[in-house]
């Protein structure tokens, strides 16, 4: 993709805010972003989003999603991989930065996987926008 003078050969995204990015060499470009990038983000037991520079173990975790299929898979360190089609529950909203931003939390095992693994209480949501988990929310 080249424009303006630019070439891009290649991007990182990951579909978990916090988690670790993973090379591209295509994508899909929508109307806020790249489509898929940060979907998901965890939270605190406060509402506030957590990152990996709050919580810098969540680098090594591998996420993976499949929009098609629906089902998300993480793999924390030591090999456990936790998978399964995403249900999304009750509102949640999540302060990022100072700002709100409207979620939904997702149900199933990834938050008690990742809550063990980072040794304090998370929530897994879903951004109810695309783009909402990034740092700066598009227009």
């Amino acid at each position: 993709m080249s424009g303006d003078g630019a070439t891009l050969s290649w991007i990182s995204t990951t579909p978990g805010k916090g988690t670790a990015v993973q090379e591209h060499d295509t994508w899909v470009l929508g109307e806020t972003g790249l489509v898929g990038d940060r979907r998901f983000h965890l939270v605190d037991e406060t509402g506030r989003m957590v990152n990996a520079k709050r919580l810098a173990t969540l680098i090594t975790v591998q996420a993976d999603f499949d929009a098609d299929s629906g089902v998300l898979a993480l793999t924390i360190p030591g090999g456990d991989t936790v998978a399964g089609e995403v249900e999304l529950g009750d509102v949640l909203d999540s302060g990022f930065f100072g700002a709100v931003r409207g979620g939904r939390e997702v149900v199933g095992p990834w938050a008690q996987a990742l809550s063990e693994f980072a040794g304090v209480t998370l929530r897994l949501a879903a951004t109810t926008k695309e783009g909402a988990a990034l740092d700066r929310e598009a227009d």
